[in-house]
């Protein structure tokens, strides 16, 4: 199942092709942005199930309108580079415009499912005792059994 669609990316970029759509005789060509729709996805895909997540997302969660837009703007940012590099990068090199934004926004959900930060459902994650840090380690947990106590402390009975 593809996150993607032309027709989204048409909506993105559209404006880089003449008539606003993408065809076999444009630059990109429908066979082009066909090819990297299916890059990004996989990308996603993967990213997904190595955190434990099942892949492809269904349709019809926040989750999945996440993932779409991330590979909309994964998807129009790698096309700008790849046919429009001037509308990408600075004279310097460094990142610009559209593509600057659209390679954020897919960066950023990539981030958001490699941290394990991202939802697929709407059940809560309840911990108890102790959870590991980003290295793996145990760390401590916030309240101990008796930690409010102190020598000398007495409690009051009636």
């Amino acid at each position: 199942m593809a996150y993607a669609t032309e027709t989204a990316i048409e909506l993105l970029i559209g404006d880089i092709v003449v008539g606003r759509a993408i065809t076999d005789s444009t630059v990109p060509t429908t066979a082009q942005v066909a090819t990297i729709i299916a890059q990004i996805d996989s990308t996603l895909d993967m990213a997904l199930a190595a955190r434990g997540y099942t892949a492809p997302i269904a349709s019809g969660s926040d989750a999945y309108n996440t993932i779409v837009r991330a590979a909309n703007a994964g998807v129009a940012a790698d096309l700008l580079a790849a046919f429009f590099p001037h509308m990408a990068f600075a004279s310097g090199g460094g990142p610009t415009g559209r593509y600057s934004h659209y390679r954020k926004v897919y960066e950023d959900v990539l981030t958001l499912i490699n941290k394990g930060g991202f939802r697929t459902s709407q059940t809560s994650q309840i911990s108890s005792g102790s959870v590991l840090d980003d290295e793996g380690d145990d760390k401590d947990p916030l309240f101990k059994r008796g930690m409010m106590d102190y020598p000398g402390a007495r409690s009051l009975t009636s």
